[in-house]
């Protein structure tokens, strides 16, 4: 979970307790039983997941939820797709002389940078246990 997710977690549980001991729920930083709260909603997966602009990319490297658009613009869907803060350090071959960050997918053996993200979000937590089936 990103800082921004953990902040807005924090304001949205600030916004709904508004008692006398969250002093200061209408102002932000929370006060620490908002943080500890969501704290304790982070420990057990609980996420915040919301659009983000394309325009404002991840700070971390990884994997996320996109959407895309279709160069008419006329299909959208969505895929998981990897954010890198600098391509070339993905693979020096297909990303030679790439020293920016960008999205990029992996088919056929080859990388590939992808344009058409429009938005995109974390993905959610993996499950904490795995049951055999």
């Amino acid at each position: 979970m990103t800082d921004r997710d953990k902040d807005r977690l924090m304001e949205l549980i600030c916004d709904k307790i508004q008692d006398d001991d969250c002093i200061s729920h209408c102002n932000f930083p929370p006060c620490s039983k908002c943080m500890y709260i969501a704290d304790y909603l982070i420990a057990n997966g609980v996420t915040v997941n919301e659009w983000r602009p394309a325009s404002e990319p991840p700070k971390e490297d990884g994997a996320y939820l996109v959407s895309l658009t279709s160069f008419s613009g006329k299909h959208t869907w969505q895929d998981v797709c990897k954010f890198a803060n600098n391509l070339e350090n993905v693979d020096a071959f297909d990303f030679k002389g790439i020293k920016r960050a960008g999205w990029y997918s992996y088919k056929d053996g080859e990388y590939y940078e992808i344009d058409d993200i429009t938005h995109w979000m974390p993905l959610p937590q993996p499950p904490k246990e795995v049951d055999d089936v």
